[in-house]
């Protein structure tokens, strides 16, 4: 008598909706045994393979003899790879599945997960209204989806989650978008695509539309508003038997006047704008510093842009962290045709967040991307002089833009000429500039401030 053993197996399969890195697909498949052999053992297995959203395997049916062994070739979708095979004691090499030997039912269990890359390199670019993206091209990506929000941390899971988020699909670098509203800040990620799926996100960067800055050029004056006799400082100008002084010419001689029109605001005249963490000027510019405080109130800012040159400066913090008022780092730079024959000293300061010398100092501020930007540099020595307010001392700076500063020496970029030891700073007790001194030593730990180009876009 013939006697058929039949061992079912069912596909498991759930519908996700739109495929992304986030869903694994797992489909389960069927080993559909038929023995042969009267009420004896059976003798062979009819081996069915079934498979759905993820991939395919070939063949799809096969007879395998009892005490023999099967294989099948698993081939993934595009953009998606293997992610696990297990099952009736077999083994995976490259993308054929072999069981172990067959003497009774069991079950293959295959998984596929999304493999898309993520886009990378993403940048934006800004104009009024306006926000200009740029990504690499993703290999095997067909299409490119833009998710867009005024809060950050957006991402393809939680942008339909807020009142704010945006889906832009099937975009293309570069892409831009339009109608936006200048100084408001917004976020973005960018994800491939393959029909259904899609990649993890890249990483979000942060812009704002605005008008184009153009700075007012020139240098900066000294500071100096006010007038001396050959005994006192800070008399009103003019002082009989001493014309010609310093405040009664330039720009810092019109803020006196009340004559000079400024971009933004600052002590005699200069003139500064307060940014925030994104490099936005903040809303709320005329309140004063508090650590405590935030953008919205306009009581802390990230950076400041002197108008007059156009630079863009880092503020210090007062918090223990890498922008620390406290920090300071030994003057170094391993470019043999910049640093007037030799390098300097590695790591030879005290500071928090980073390795204490100046290019590891700039490098962590770029990985960190201060107030949007990736371009910071250590200043030269008559940038750094242009931010010096010669009318005050003990600092000779605007605190009111420069909170934190401490009356000591900053490195500039500059190497000394006559030395290759040492390297020039600037003193902001008193702003003066002075090479000589063990302060000027490249091995010795000076505080340093970093500046940046301030170019349209970040």
């Amino acid at each position: 008598m013939l006697t058929n053993r039949r061992f079912n197996l069912s596909k498991v399969a759930v519908k996700f909706g739109s495929v992304t890195a986030r869903v694994a697909i797992v489909t389960a498949f069927s080993l559909l045994l038929f023995a042969c052999g009267g009420d004896s053992d059976p003798q062979s297995f009819t081996l069915n393979v079934t498979t759905g959203n993820g991939g395919k395997v070939s063949p799809v049916s096969q007879s395998v003899q009892n005490g023999e062994k099967a294989s099948f070739t698993i081939t993934a979708d595009p953009g998606y790879g293997i992610a696990s095979v297990s099952g009736c004691g077999g083994s995976l090499t490259g993308n054929t599945y072999t069981t172990g030997v067959i003497t009774a039912a069991c079950n293959v269990s295959v998984s596929f997960n999304v493999t898309l890359a993520a886009p990378q390199n993403l940048t934006v670019t800004k104009a009024s209204g306006q926000l200009s993206f740029r990504w690499d091209t993703v290999e095997d990506a067909t299409a490119y989806n833009l998710y867009y929000d005024v809060e950050p941390d957006i991402s393809p899971v939680n942008y339909s989650s807020t009142n704010t988020g945006v889906l832009i699909e099937n975009v293309a670098s570069p892409y831009s978008l339009t109608g936006l509203d200048n100084g408001v800040v917004y976020y973005a990620v960018v994800t491939a695509r393959i029909g259904a799926v899609e990649s993890a996100a890249s990483t979000e960067v942060a812009a704002f539309p605005e008008e184009p800055f153009a700075a007012i050029g020139g240098l900066n004056d000294t500071g100096i508003d006010w007038c001396a006799n050959d005994s006192t400082n800070k008399l009103d100008c003019p002082v009989d038997g001493f014309s010609g002084s310093d405040a009664e010419h330039g720009r810092d001689a019109n803020a006196r006047a009340g004559t000079l029109v400024k971009i933004g605001s600052g002590a005699a005249g200069f003139d500064y704008s307060k940014l925030g963490a994104a490099g936005q000027m903040l809303t709320i510019q005329d309140v004063a510093w508090d650590e405590n405080g935030n953008e919205t109130e306009g009581s802390k800012w990230s950076c400041v842009r002197d108008n007059v040159t156009g630079l863009i400066w880092e503020v210090k913090l007062d918090d223990g962290g890498l922008y620390d008022r406290d920090n300071t780092y030994s003057w170094y730079n391993p470019d043999d045709s910049s640093n007037g024959g030799q390098a300097g000293l590695q790591n030879g300061g005290q500071c928090i967040g980073s390795a204490c010398d100046t290019v590891a100092f700039v490098q962590m501020v770029n990985q960190q991307g201060l107030c949007g930007a990736k371009d910071w540099r250590m200043p030269t020595e008559m940038e750094l002089l242009g931010i010096v307010h010669n009318g005050e001392n003990n600092p000779s700076i605007d605190t009111g833009y420069f909170p934190n500063t401490l009356p000591k020496k900053f490195w500039s970029s500059t190497p000394y000429v006559r030395d290759s030891a040492v390297a020039l700073g600037i003193e902001f007790y008193s702003g003066s500039l002075n090479p000589h001194g063990n302060d000027s030593v490249k091995s010795y730990s000076n505080a340093v401030r970093l500046v940046r180009a301030g170019e349209n876009g970040l």
